[in-house]
C-alpha cells in the first residue's frame, strides 16, 4: 500500500510528523515541540495565526511561527531596537523611541545613543512618578538643562527615612489678588494646604513676593516662626519674625503667617484696583511623633 506524502514546512520550533499505514489508508499526525512536550496525536486539523500560512502549491504549505523558546521570526528594526507585541500576534520593532545598548547595558527612551543606565530624551516632561493615577510628580530637564520638579500635591518632602518623623519639606504657594481682602495662599499645583500631622512641630521659613501686573510695584517679605499641633488644632508658638526687603506700597500690601484649623497659612493682602500675582516658597523642619498618632 502506498504511503501518503504530506509536506509541511515550519520556520519555528514545532515538529510535525505524518505516517499512514496500510490497509485502511488512515493517517496518524503527531505535532510536538522540539523537547517533546507537549505532544498531540492523532491530529486532524492544525489552526495557525492569521497571516502565517502560505500555500506553496503541490500539497506543500509553509507556516511562519514566532515566540516561544526558540524565538522564531526575524527581529525588526536596527540593532538594539526593542521588540514589542504589535497586537496582531506578532512582534514589531524599528521604533527609535525604545533602544537597548547591550554593550554598555543602557536603555534609551527617545534616543538610540543612551549615555546613562536610563537615558530619557524628550522636549516635554520626561518622567512621571505616579502613586495611583491621581497623585504624582513630573520631572523635566528644560532647554537650559535646569531640573523642574512638579509635584501634583505642591510639596517636596525629604525624610530621614520613608515616613520618618524627622523631615524637611518645601512648599510652593501662589494666589492672585485684585482688592484689599486678606487672601490665603494655596499650594501650587493642586490648590492644597500646609496641614500639620497630629503631635507635630514645625519651624518655618517663608519667602513671599508680590508683583503688580504691568508695573514695577512689588513687595518681598520673609517670615520666620514656629507652629505646633497636638491632637486638635494648630497654633503659632511665640512671635513670627518679619523681614521686609522691599515694599512699593509703603505698608498697604501685607503678608502674614497664621493658622486655620490644622493648617499653617500664609495670607496676603493687596490693594483695591490692582492685580497682584503672589508667589511663596515655604521651607520647614518638622518633627512628628508618629508613636502618638
Amino acid at each position: 500500500m502506498a504511503h501518503a506524502n504530506r509536506k509541511i514546512k515550519f520556520t519555528g520550533v514545532t515538529a510535525v510528523t505524518s505516517t499512514s499505514g496500510g490497509g485502511g489508508g488512515g493517517s496518524n499526525l503527531t505535532v510536538e515541540e522540539q523537547d517533546g512536550n507537549p505532544t498531540v496525536t492523532p491530529v486532524t486539523t492544525i489552526k495557525v495565526t492569521n497571516g502565517t500560512l502560505t500555500d506553496e502549491g503541490g500539497g506543500v504549505v509553509s507556516i511562519v511561527t514566532g515566540g516561544g523558546g526558540g524565538g522564531g521570526g526575524a527581529p525588526g528594526g536596527a540593532s538594539g531596537a526593542v521588540q514589542y507585541n504589535n497586537g496582531a500576534g506578532g512582534f514589531a520593532g524599528a521604533t527609535a523611541q525604545f533602544f537597548y545598548d547591550a554593550t554598555n547595558l543602557r536603555v534609551g527612551i527617545g534616543t538610540q545613543t543612551p549615555v546613562r543606565k536610563l537615558h530619557v530624551e524628550e522636549v516635554t516632561t520626561q518622567l512621571r512618578l505616579d502613586y495611583d493615577g491621581t497623585y504624582y510628580t513630573d520631572l523635566y530637564s528644560d532647554v537650559a538643562g535646569e531640573l523642574q520638579i512638579i509635584p501634583e500635591g505642591g510639596t517636596i518632602v525629604q525624610p530621614a527615612a520613608l515616613n520618618d518623623e524627622n523631615r524637611h519639606a518645601s512648599y510652593l504657594l501662589g494666589v492672585t489678588t485684585t482688592d484689599a481682602t486678606i487672601t490665603p495662599m494655596t499650594l501650587t499645583p493642586g490648590g492644597g494646604t500646609m496641614g500639620l500631622q497630629t503631635n507635630s512641630t514645625w519651624f518655618f521659613d517663608a519667602h513671599v513676593v508680590g508683583k503688580v501686573d504691568s508695573t514695577s510695584d512689588s513687595i518681598t517679605v520673609q517670615l520666620k516662626g514656629a507652629v505646633t499641633r497636638g491632637a486638635g488644632t494648630a497654633s503659632i508658638l511665640g512671635a513670627v519674625f518679619e523681614f521686609i526687603v522691599h515694599d512699593s506700597s509703603a505698608g498697604t500690601y501685607q503678608v502674614d503667617a497664621t493658622v486655620s484649623g490644622v493648617n499653617l497659612v500664609i495670607a496676603v493682602t493687596g490693594a483695591a484696583g490692582q492685580t497682584i500675582d503672589w508667589v511663596g516658597w515655604v521651607t520647614t523642619a518638622q518633627v512628628i511623633d508618629w508613636a502618638q498618632i
